[in-house]
């Protein structure tokens, strides 16, 4: 039995300028995460899934493709220590896998050559999306 290919990307949250509140006329940070429960205006989501899915796509550039099956583990790293729900982020790891499929890492995101992201938390500190992308035998992994 050999071992199974592994690799781990590290992809840091993309930054984005403050925006200016229309009623108090001050400055707000901009969170650079999508999160399923938060209601955003929709080019705000877009913008942010256009970022992370470059850096995905950038960062993966280079990197010998999958050819099978995968699973993939995100663990979400932030900057603060508050408790939060990572399956919450699924829009998030899904512009990032996104990105690997656009540059040609994974074939494809569906279920037949994914499994996962299955979210983690990561820790404090820099916000980042650590991805631990390992190949799976086969497809009869991805029914078990």
């Amino acid at each position: 039995m050999s071992i199974p290919r592994f690799e781990a990307l590290t992809i840091p949250a993309p930054e984005f300028r403050p925006v200016r509140r229309k009623a108090t006329g001050k400055l707000t940070e901009v969170s650079p995460w999508i999160n399923a429960n938060v209601r955003e205006h929709r080019m705000s989501v877009v913008k942010k899934t256009a970022a992370w899915r470059a850096l995905a796509a950038e960062l993966a550039a280079g990197i010998p493709p999958f050819t099978g099956p995968v699973r993939i583990v995100a663990r979400i790293v932030k900057s603060r220590g508050g408790i939060y729900d990572p399956n919450n982020l699924n829009p998030t790891t899904k512009a990032i896998v996104d990105g690997l499929v656009e540059a040609g890492l994974l074939p494809a995101d569906d279920y037949h050559h994914v499994i996962g992201p299955d979210h983690r938390h990561g820790g404090k500190g820099r916000p980042e999306v650590r991805l631990e992308i390992t190949a799976l035998d086969d497809e009869s992994s991805l029914t078990a």
